[in-house]
């Protein structure tokens, strides 16, 4: 369903969904993401799903800078379980590749 949520974005930022149908999609969104249950050991992969679904749901309702955040949780949780999101150096890849993609996207619509 978040796949779902995400094309819906994708289709209102091409310009092919309305409003309407965006807004529906983020309410679906964060109510998946508030359904979205931990994990209770340290392996990280449950909290990495429920990061990811915060991260759908910021991103469909247009919080880009939270959703970053969450996608970074995402990340880390899954490649270093817990205990890696205590240490800041764990998303400086993340937050590199993050900022690149950023500067492409920027340079890109200065283009236009």
């Amino acid at each position: 369903m978040n796949n779902e949520c995400l094309n819906i974005l994708g289709k209102f930022l091409g310009d092919t969904a309305s409003s309407s149908v965006l807004s529906q999609a983020g309410e679906t969104a964060d109510r998946l993401a508030n359904q979205q249950r931990g994990s209770k050991s340290i392996d990280g992969c449950g909290h990495a799903a429920v990061s990811a679904s915060y991260a759908v749901a910021n991103a469909v309702n247009g919080r880009a800078t939270q959703a970053a955040s969450y996608f970074s949780y995402a990340i880390v949780y899954a490649q270093g379980g817990y205990a890696a999101v205590a240490d800041r150096d764990a998303f400086e890849s993340e937050f590199t590749w993050q900022l690149n993609l950023l500067r492409k996207l920027a340079a890109e619509m200065a283009q236009r």
